[in-house]
């Protein structure tokens, strides 16, 4: 698909609490977990129609994609995606300069930096803010803007966060992230059961590579998005009961820590191995002050 083709894209912004809110013809906020929230955020949840909502607390913003993944047909458009209120991906190649030359015009209200880590890591361009957030600064970096989108979209099948290297396999960071939990082997299991032939890669890909797709973020073209979502909560939903309940809010957000690192396994093998054209990129984190 060519860039001049026009393809729709829709990129859901998942929130879970009041913050500046930017909606766009290419950016929808969305309110995860709205089934149980204790916000009224004033934008659309995913609470409606086949959903898993009210397990927000387990899942985080997979329950986003559980929704988009019932309502795909709905949305409609060439590109699905979803990013965190947050976190936008930066599809700016000039994006210094850019984003300075913007932020002296509004007289100092933005200032920026690229955190050092980043440059080590590969893990994300840090953007902070001192006043408010709104679609001008989506224009600002590219995130709303078709003629820097498309051209990083063509020809692509997959948008995903750039691999963070964590300087350990992703089974001794999960077990050191939860030293009292196995949830990490149950999840290996479940894939041993259900889907064998990937288990060669589940080896690679978590005892051999210290490499990470993090912080789920993905643009993919419908089909893509599908396919992805179909094999992974395949396995999500079957592991869920074996997963116990946490009292610490952190731990209970295990589900979507599996997430990652299932999404990590599937585009790492579809990428090497099944022919998708994956394209990683750095996004920008957006801190507010006194939010």
């Amino acid at each position: 698909m060519s860039a001049t083709s026009n393809p729709s894209v829709r990129i859901f912004v998942a929130h879970h609490k009041p913050f500046p809110v930017v909606e766009t013809e290419t950016y929808t906020p969305i309110h995860a977990g709205r089934a149980v929230s204790k916000h009224a955020l004033g934008m659309i949840g995913d609470d409606t129609g086949d959903n898993i909502s009210d397990r927000n607390p387990r899942y985080s913003e997979a329950s986003v994609y559980y929704w988009v993944w019932k309502h795909l047909d709905e949305i409609g458009a060439d590109y699905i995606g979803l990013c965190h209120y947050r976190r936008y991906f930066n599809f700016l190649e000039n994006w210094k300069d850019r984003l300075y030359n913007w932020a002296i015009t509004r007289e100092g209200g933005w200032s920026y930096w690229l955190n050092r880590k980043s440059e080590s890591w590969g893990l994300m361009d840090y953007m902070r803010t001192i006043k408010t957030m709104d679609a001008t600064f989506l224009r600002a970096i590219g995130a709303s803007d078709p003629s820097v989108m498309l051209p990083v979209l063509d020809g692509r099948d997959v948008v995903i966060n750039r691999a963070v290297h964590c300087g350990m396999t992703l089974a001794e960071q999960a077990r050191r992230c939860s030293p009292e939990s196995n949830d990490f082997e149950k999840m290996e299991e479940m894939i041993a059961g259900l889907y064998p032939d990937w288990i060669p890669w589940a080896q690679e890909c978590f005892h051999r590579r210290p490499t990470f797709f993090n912080n789920l973020m993905v643009i993919a073209k419908r089909d893509v998005f599908r396919r992805w979502l179909e094999w992974m909560f395949s396995i999500l939903l079957e592991l869920e009961p074996l997963v116990p309940h946490y009292e610490d809010p952190y731990q209970e957000r295990m589900l979507s820590f599996l997430v990652e690192r299932l999404a990590h396994l599937y585009f790492t093998r579809m990428g090497e191995e099944g022919g998708l054209n994956i394209r990683p990129l750095s996004s920008f984190f957006l801190e507010l002050d006194g939010v």
